[in-house]
């Protein structure tokens, strides 16, 4: 091999070379799932600081600065032959000029919100969620997805593993926000990424015996652990997530049946015989049972909606400008839809629903190549920003968009 040929491969291997090597697109996944996973925490959080740090401190723009970094390292491989350029759907190249559109008159929106300051502060967290899918929307035009998949599922599991330990061995603080995630909500977006990506990994690699019943450990204590946190969103989001995933899972039905039926056998004996089972099943009857459909309680969404809707309809073209739901009412609408429809208007919420549209268009007219984890992960998300967080706090509705339109492998 030529000295010149030699200098143009990239460095992808640190371990063995009987094992899939390492390699910048992982490193570039593991920086996204801390993109997806930090979100507004900092460091000052751990020291108790109460004065607001610098945006340098953030973790959120070192992960940017990170996989911007690494996409760029990657430019000078393209046509090289581990760095093939995958078939795009020309579908999946106009999507993303339709969330251009979006994202820039939803920035726009801020100069004539009532709140200066607090929409300059959502401007910002947008303008950060903007790039980061534009990033992964020119990567998936010029390299493979797979790699940048696998990279995200380990650093998914490298955060919400930790997060898992300690709501066992502090049950009680989940409810309470006590835990490092946040509140219940956050806490059960967590785990949804947990179950999700562990049940990845469990099919999608060549695991040994111990490794795939510690998977499949993983995503009953990721689901169990929804439960148990109370957040009958999360709960809502987890359900519907797993129902896309086995939807679409490449295998045999009478296979998906039976895996299905021994995770619930599993679960069951768990849930009869441990303390921890016994608390999950007390949580459920309470949160689900008698406060959901018995007492038909919901937590005041029902006047954050209706509230967020009289305050739309009061400039319905154009909104009333970013943040300014939370600058009347100290608080978001726990409502995606809601939220762009109060602050954008009807141009808004319509750039949203014609970006989304086209997306899943690209998805539906390639059906058979779409990731299963990555649709089901997007479907969990999604219906977990109807009931809880910001337009930030839904960030992966948005940077996941592109991760969903690429030739998966043709299994």
């Amino acid at each position: 091999m030529s000295t010149c040929a030699k200098a143009r491969m990239p460095i992808q291997q640190t371990v063995s070379t009987k094992k899939e090597s390492l390699r910048f697109e992982h490193v570039m996944g593991i920086a996204l799932a801390g993109f997806a996973l930090v979100g507004r925490w900092t460091p000052a959080r751990v020291a108790n600081n109460a004065s607001t740090p610098s945006i340098l401190y953030e973790p959120r723009l070192w992960m940017l600065f990170v996989s911007s970094l690494l996409f760029f390292i990657l430019l000078p491989y393209i046509g090289s032959r581990s760095y093939r350029r995958p078939q795009i759907s020309p579908v999946y190249s106009k999507s993303f000029y339709f969330w251009l559109i979006f994202w820039g008159y939803l920035l726009l929106s801020s100069t004539w919100s009532p709140g200066e300051m607090l929409a300059r502060d959502k401007a910002y967290e947008l303008l950060l969620v903007c790039l980061f899918q534009a990033l992964i929307f020119s990567y998936g035009q010029l390299f493979r997805m797979k790699y940048l998949v696998m990279g995200f599922c380990v650093g998914c599991l490298a955060v919400t593993v930790p997060m898992a330990i300690m709501g066992i061995l502090s049950p009680g603080q989940i409810r309470t926000g006590g835990l490092l995630g946040g509140g219940p909500n956050v806490f059960g977006r967590l785990m949804l990424y947990l179950t999700i990506c562990s049940f990845y990994l469990l099919i999608e690699r060549k695991n040994n015996i111990l490794m795939k019943l510690s998977l499949v450990g993983l995503s009953l204590l990721g689901g169990l652990l929804v439960v148990l946190s109370g957040s009958r969103g999360a709960l809502l989001s987890q359900a519907a997530s797993l129902m896309v995933f086995f939807t679409l899972l490449r295998t045999s039905l009478s296979k998906r049946f039976f895996v299905v039926v021994m995770l619930g056998c599993i679960a069951l004996v768990f849930l009869e015989t441990t303390e921890m089972g016994a608390s999950v099943v007390e949580t459920f009857t309470e949160r689900i049972i008698h406060t959901t459909f018995e007492n038909r309680h919901l937590a005041g969404r029902d006047y954050l909606f209706e509230a967020a809707l009289d305050y739309g309809n009061e400039h319905m073209i154009f909104g009333n400008g970013l943040n300014s739901f939370r600058y009347l009412q100290g608080i978001y609408p726990h409502n995606i839809f809601l939220e762009i429809y109060c602050e954008t208007g009807l141009v808004g919420i319509s750039l949203f629903l014609i970006a989304l549209s086209v997306s899943a268009y690209t998805c539906l007219h390639r059906l058979r190549f779409v990731n299963p984890m990555m649709v089901s992960l997007w479907v969990g998300i999604f219906v977990a920003s109807n009931f809880s967080g910001d337009l930030f706090d839904s960030r992966m509705v948005f940077i996941l968009v592109p991760m969903l339109s690429y030739d998966y492998e043709r299994k």
